[in-house]
């Protein structure tokens, strides 16, 4: 552990041998990060995608010169199919960390493989179309859109859960029910997915009622805001790693 005032090794005085600082709270502060940093590694071996990225964020807000952190948390968000967060994550890691920092391999490959990039642009251009067809009531057509993504990108959890809401909008929910499980393989503990298989299974029991939610603001609720389009992005697929292993490169 580094002074945050001078940059000299600190011993385990609670002031810098170097420049005097009171680095009390300080070292608390920094051993706070560090477990959630250990719990976020935690969940995302155990694919709690959604868990492992919520405590990471928590971990670089205490500190965020936690690189570790900040370059996991870019690999999580990759393997949720957000590849604008992780591409930020990423940049701000070798911002903070100029000089033998991992993400550097994760930015490089990016620039090497511009067909990749390419072609997972279209893919976010065309999640913003399907998006925007659910919006205005054309089911058919971004379900299409949708299907397209998820060729794409298989990992887009957003694309899983919008394609969900639609096909239970549409009464169909065998075909919903397997498309919001496929998503709880790469993320079985996201919240909205668990929330949208209870609703599911809650349809299935009670089909013959006529008691259905008002899906427009299910899909308000999944889907706050369009991804940005001319933002790069890339797959966990792509860099053929896992977490664990990206983790200790």
């Amino acid at each position: 552990m580094i002074c945050y005032n001078c940059g000299n090794l600190l011993t385990n005085s609670d002031y810098c041998s170097h420049c005097g600082m009171d680095v009390s709270v300080y070292k608390r502060i920094v051993r706070l990060s560090n477990t959630y940093y250990n719990a976020g590694l935690t969940k995302a071996r155990n694919r709690d995608l959604s868990g492992a990225a919520d405590t990471l964020r928590r971990c670089v807000k205490l500190n965020k010169r936690n690189i570790d952190a900040r370059n996991l948390l870019g690999l999580v968000y990759f393997e949720m199919g957000e590849t604008v967060q992780a591409f930020s994550e990423w940049v701000m890691s070798t911002n903070i960390q100029p000089n033998n920092n991992p993400a550097d391999k994760y930015l490089l490959a990016i620039q090497q493989e511009k067909g990749k990039v390419d072609e997972l642009n279209h893919t976010i251009k065309k999640f913003n179309v399907a998006l925007d067809y659910a919006r205005n009531g054309t089911d058919d057509m971004a379900i299409i859109q949708l299907k397209k993504v998820l060729n794409q990108n298989p990992n887009f959890i957003k694309a899983y859960q919008l394609l969900t809401l639609l096909y239970t909008k549409n009464g169909q929910y065998e075909r919903a029910k397997r498309t919001i499980k496929k998503s709880m393989k790469i993320d079985k503990c996201n919240p909205l997915s668990i929330r949208y298989l209870r609703e599911i299974n809650e349809y299935i029991e009670d089909e013959k009622k006529n008691d259905r939610v008002d899906f427009n603001t299910m899909v308000v609720l999944a889907i706050a805001t369009s991804i940005d389009a001319l933002a790069v992005g890339i797959t966990f697929a792509f860099f053929d790693v896992n977490i664990v292993l990206a983790v200790s490169i």
